[in-house]
């Protein structure tokens, strides 16, 4: 009987003294963008087993959810040359290699380099609203990109036409970069404020012609006579 009792007892002991590990993976979902994932756990001992201390039962664990999206953009000019006169349209293509969507509630920035030369240049964008800011022909300035969703393995585009005025040179580059909105890191920009290099940025050299000017003359007789008009 006391050989009972004892195993009883090391039985109980052991079950009390055994703990229970397991994990749980998730996925975060993209309107999880900007919270926190918190799990909450609580551990209740069966009928039979009196808890010492039912204080420490639960647990609590709390991980800012991180977005990061690799970002890049390519740029084409049409048409190719171009005449001075003639509207010459880029298109930028900004892609999103993921794995985070970028989300509609996010601000884009596109640093945008138009030469000088170029005048009456307007932005449509394929979704969203583009906000020129800072943007203008002859220098470097920042443009806001909102309302515009990328999913992972998405694009969207960015038009920029304008018109090729004399004082373009004969041949001039455009360059462009994306900025992914803040709290979205990008393995291509760095620092704060954030700069971005590589993929995340794209140019386009488009030749300029000119119009060619002619004269042509002609008289009124093949000879003349000196003194006779």
């Amino acid at each position: 009987m006391l050989a009972n009792l004892t195993c009883i007892a090391d039985k109980a002991r052991r079950s009390i003294a055994a703990a229970i590990v397991f994990g749980v993976a998730f996925v975060a979902s993209p309107v999880a963008w900007s919270q926190n994932a918190v799990n909450s756990a609580t551990v209740t001992p069966p009928a039979t087993v009196t808890d010492p201390n039912n204080a420490n039962n639960s647990a609590t664990d709390s991980d800012a959810i991180a977005r990061a999206s690799n970002l890049s953009l390519t740029k084409t000019a049409s048409p190719s040359p171009v005449a001075v006169g003639q509207l010459l349209t880029y298109t930028l293509t900004v892609s999103n290699a993921g794995p985070s969507a970028i989300l509609a509630a996010g601000t884009l920035s596109i640093v945008e380099t138009l030469p000088a030369g170029l005048t009456s240049c307007s932005f449509t964008p394929s979704a969203g609203t583009f906000t020129v800011g800072t943007i203008a022909s002859g220098a470097t300035g920042t443009g806001t990109w909102t309302g515009v969703s990328i999913a992972s393995g998405g694009n969207a585009t960015l038009t920029i036409a304008c018109t090729v005025g004399t004082a373009a040179a004969a041949s001039i580059t455009n360059t462009a970069t994306v900025v992914p909105p803040t709290g979205t890191t990008d393995p291509d920009c760095t620092g704060a404020p954030v700069t971005c290099t590589g993929g995340n940025t794209g140019s386009v050299t488009t030749p300029v012609n000119r119009p060619q000017q002619t004269i042509t003359k002609t008289a009124s007789a093949a000879s003349f006579t000196v003194g006779v008009p």
